[in-house]
């Protein structure tokens, strides 16, 4: 959703866009645009190259796990990144953001993020009903949409701008949920908190551990021993990277 109209037709978004700003800002002049996919630039490759190199923060707004885990790891740039999606239902808005030094990562927040859905009951409900929402729009197996109001993502807009400005005011990981109910119109604000993994490196994974986790399997082995302990572990998978998080 933007504020492009009909003079952007036939004109790339990135473009158009950078016009726009241009006339809101007419004093600093139409910032540079790429207009490019970041998993397969093509031939602006040195374009985005140079663009990540030079930025001192980068946002995410692809609402793809692939581009957010890509960017997790992405050498090329030292900047600070952050990502902000909505849920399916787009009546909820998430926001990660990497600390200052960059030693929490994207991919470790999601898993904090995912953890919290998983066992916060402050955050009940929040993929709920996604199946009824859903719309297929395409035969791919991910070609599906969900009808928002455009207050709905008005309204998000304007709180995860606010939200981005002030966590670049900070050093501080961040992950934080808004759950905005279209019956009352009522924002409840889920900040979730987030630690530094236990990182351990096994025949070429590297395997992220929820210290919370590290506590309970010693707990559990102490209780235990000598009988064998184990059970599930829950967690998010990243084969590409060769990256485990586990959360619980």
């Amino acid at each position: 959703r933007h504020l492009l109209n009909a003079d952007a037709l036939g004109h790339k978004k990135a473009h158009a866009l950078s016009a726009t700003m241009q006339s809101v800002f007419p004093d600093r002049g139409a910032p540079p645009w790429i207009s490019c996919d970041y998993l397969a630039p093509g031939e602006d490759e040195s374009k985005l190259i140079a663009a990540l190199k030079g930025a001192e923060l980068i946002l995410d707004f692809s609402a793809s796990v692939t581009v957010e885990r890509r960017l997790a790891r992405d050498q090329r740039s030292s900047a600070r990144r952050m990502t902000a999606f909505l849920n399916q239902r787009g009546d909820e808005s998430v926001l990660l953001v990497e600390d200052g030094g960059r030693k929490i990562n994207l991919f470790w927040l999601e898993a904090e993020y995912l953890r919290a859905v998983a066992f916060d009951a402050k955050l009940t409900g929040h993929f709920a009903d996604v199946g009824v929402v859903a719309h297929r729009y395409g035969n791919g197996c991910r070609d599906v949409s969900a009808t928002v109001p455009q207050e709905g993502v008005a309204l998000h807009a304007g709180m995860l701008s606010h939200r981005i400005r002030k966590a670049a005011g900070n050093s501080d990981a961040v992950v934080v949920v808004s759950r905005w109910s279209r019956e009352s119109g009522a924002v409840t604000v889920v900040n979730v908190a987030v630690s530094a993994p236990v990182a351990v490196v096994i025949a070429g994974w590297q395997v992220l551990l929820h210290p919370t986790v590290v506590q309970q399997l010693a707990e559990q082995r102490a209780k235990n021993l000598p009988n064998e302990t184990g059970g599930i572990l829950v967690g998010v998978v990243d084969r590409t990277q060769h990256t485990l998080a586990v959360i619980g």
